[in-house]
């Protein structure tokens, strides 16, 4: 809950702080959103793991032996911390791949913070 206040006051003060730019208030508004919402895999985690992962982890040589193909898979992941290092030290995706937006890697980590729900 303090990690909570902590993020919304952050970013509060950050939108203030910017009022002369053009920062788009809706935007700011979703990520409020995002933080203060339940996160899942089916409606979150499944769209970043598809746009990000899928590719080269699955079929029968997923790189690095890592199939993440499904729920358990991509849990077993990120619960034993390999998944969310990678992303969170930029080793993951490759550096030639698209990376994973800010707003990405923090829905990544309220997962975790959560608890790994597979749906609500």
């Amino acid at each position: 809950m303090i990690k909570h206040f902590f993020i919304t006051t952050t970013i509060f003060i950050f939108c203030i702080s910017c009022s002369e730019t053009n920062i788009d208030p809706q935007a700011v508004q979703d990520n409020l959103t995002d933080i203060m919402r339940t996160v899942t895999f089916e409606s979150d985690i499944m769209a970043i793991n598809e746009k990000h992962c899928i590719a080269c982890h699955r079929g029968n040589t997923p790189d690095g032996g890592l199939l993440l193909t499904n729920f358990q898979q991509v849990l077993n992941s990120y619960r034993n911390g390999t998944s969310i290092t990678r992303i969170e030290n930029g080793t993951m995706p490759p550096a030639q791949k698209p990376r994973l937006t800010p707003q990405e890697i923090q829905l990544v980590l309220k997962w975790q913070e959560d608890g790994f729900l597979e749906t609500e």
